[in-house]
């Protein structure tokens, strides 16, 4: 495959060069003025350039490719993992509920050292069958 070829073929998932790059460098030029930039680590910061990247993509190529969505996730899961802040422990406390479901049914709500981990944790009880509930029959109501 030539150079041609993959500049064809990629133009029609992410739209022409200068277009994406045009678009990038506006989301860099924002994220950069903000007072939010310069309290941020590395990592974060590189997240948000690599975002801008994919914004551009999403805004001069097709928005319908998935590959740009699953990306844009990926960078914010990279920037989240660079916290400094116990804000930042959702991914966790979501790996800890999914653990418990794993191993023995209904999340407990609370994690290996007795502490309550916040309230996505649990679910109010209301009588109706949850997203990890088998599934009714046919001819249940």
């Amino acid at each position: 495959m030539t150079v041609e070829n993959i500049l064809t073929e990629r133009q029609e998932t992410h739209g022409t060069y200068q277009e994406v790059a045009s678009i990038a460098q506006m989301f860099r030029e924002i994220m950069r003025g903000t007072d939010g930039w310069q309290r941020m680590n590395d990592a974060q910061r590189e997240a948000l350039d690599s975002m801008a990247s994919k914004f551009g993509r999403l805004g001069s190529g097709n928005p319908h490719f998935r590959d740009h969505w699953d990306d844009l996730a990926g960078y914010a899961a990279l920037a989240s993992m660079h916290c400094d802040s116990n804000n930042c422990t959702v991914q966790q406390d979501i790996a800890k509920v999914v653990e418990q479901i794993k191993v023995g049914g209904e999340p407990t709500g609370v994690d290996e050292d007795g502490e309550r981990f916040p309230e996505v944790a649990t679910l109010p009880k209301t009588g109706k069958k949850g997203f990890f509930s088998a599934k009714k029959d046919e001819g249940e109501a």
